[in-house]
């Protein structure tokens, strides 16, 4: 719903001396979404056969509203766009939600 839009009022009966002023209290917080990463490249060594390696990194969340997330794993080659293979790969998890200012 846009903010220039009004719902109207659903039908009522006002009853006569019962009406009373209350003060309204609105607190709400507006912030893009920001995060702080250690790690923007991984690079795995050879691997042997039935090993495996693990690599973890902390993902921050700076801003003052959740921060949704998706991870995908991309291969990158000098002379062709990314692609997505992951190959052998997995990463966990693969999406979630960060509260303000946590990491993970």
């Amino acid at each position: 719903m846009a903010l220039e839009e009004s719902v109207p009022e659903p039908e009522f009966k006002e009853i006569e001396k019962t009406e009373k002023n209350i003060p309204l209290k609105i607190n709400a917080v507006s912030d893009f979404a920001r995060y702080e990463v250690d790690t923007r490249e991984i690079y795995f060594k050879p691997t042997l056969m039935y090993t495996t390696r693990i690599h973890k990194f902390n993902v921050k969340n700076t801003s003052l509203i959740a921060l949704k997330y998706q991870c995908r794993i991309v291969k990158y080659d000098d002379d062709e766009k990314p692609m997505i293979d992951p190959g052998y790969f997995y990463i966990s998890p693969k999406s979630g939600c960060l509260a303000p200012n946590c990491d993970d």
